[in-house]
């Protein structure tokens, strides 16, 4: 199991994250997208995109969110999987 640190370090190395959120619809919407431009702490999150993006319509309407951040190893896979 990781510590609180050793997830932040994890999170600030990964290129990509997977975010997602709730359509209207009430299905999932997920998007890979750049890793976040700005993490503050260890639970605030900055991501960026155009504000006429279907991503920020979705939180919109919905501000549930999840986002995983994962990396390819030799023989697995490692992933962080937040929501809130």
């Amino acid at each position: 199991m990781m510590s609180q640190d050793e997830i932040i370090r994890f999170i600030r190395a990964q290129k990509v994250a997977v975010v997602t959120g709730v359509d209207t619809d009430g299905f999932p919407s997920q998007k890979a997208m750049f890793s976040p431009r700005r993490i503050d702490g260890r639970t605030v999150f900055y991501f960026s995109t155009n504000t006429s993006s279907q991503k920020v319509e979705v939180f919109r309407g919905n501000p549930k969110a999840g986002v995983y951040f994962y990396k390819q190893g030799k023989q697995k896979y490692v992933g962080i999987h937040l929501k809130g």
